[in-house]
């Protein structure tokens, strides 16, 4: 099923809406969203970056995170940056 909300957009509903929502009673306004915009939800997007590591650095990540490793990376570097922001007062 096809609805059109308020701004005139046409958005198609999937069985996730229909079992969310009350067609008779409840209308679902789905905003439209700009160009270059991530939808609902969507987590802020990463940048990609190249980095070269030393192989010890890279050994102890398979070692340790063989599955994960990129995100466990990510991980350590995001609580270590905030921490630096912590000591320095900001």
């Amino acid at each position: 099923m096809k609805e059109s909300n308020t701004n005139g957009v046409l958005r198609t509903w999937t069985k996730y809406h229909f079992k969310e929502s009350d067609m008779e009673t409840e209308t679902i306004v789905i905003p439209k969203r700009r160009r270059g915009e991530r939808g609902l939800g969507k987590k802020p997007a990463l940048i990609c970056t190249s980095l070269r590591l030393p192989k010890e650095v890279m050994n102890y990540f398979k070692d340790h995170y063989p599955t994960n490793r990129q995100v466990k990376m990510r991980e350590i570097l995001t609580d270590f940056v905030k921490q630096q922001g912590e000591s320095n007062g900001k």
